[in-house]
């Protein structure tokens, strides 16, 4: 069983370390590493969240409430601290059973189907955390 936290921001790694949060640093998620039991922390987007959870791994989501004027900008762990920000697990889900997003390359069709290309690179974009 693995940890990982994804992030590129120092503040972020400052904040956890201030809580002696542990796990391997990584800036960007490649799904087919995650294993059930595996742990993976940060801000993924939804997508990637529920491959996670449908990998058997736990999800942990850094939430904070950064004010307007904040956004975009690169916080320190004092201003994360300020925001509130904390750990929340989350079980996240699909309504459909789509393909997990490593070694599948899919693409939604105009008739709102989704058809996945099995000869495709494995995926390997990032999490935007």
């Amino acid at each position: 069983m693995a940890t990982y936290f994804i992030s590129r921001h120092p503040g972020a790694r400052q904040w956890a370390a201030a809580r002696d949060i542990r796990g391997t640093w990584v800036e960007h998620l490649d799904p087919c590493k995650i294993l059930a039991g595996d742990q993976v922390i940060g801000t993924l987007p939804v997508n990637l969240a529920a491959d996670v959870c449908r990998r058997g791994a736990r999800y942990w989501h850094l939430a904070m409430h950064v004010p307007r004027d904040a956004r975009g900008q690169e916080l320190s762990a004092d201003q994360m601290a300020s925001y509130g920000a904390t750990l929340v697990s989350y079980l996240v889900q699909t309504d459909s059973n789509p393909p997990l997003l490593c070694g599948f390359a899919s693409q939604a069709n105009d008739d709102g189907t989704t058809s996945v290309d099995e000869t495709a690179q494995p995926y390997t974009g990032h999490s935007g955390a």
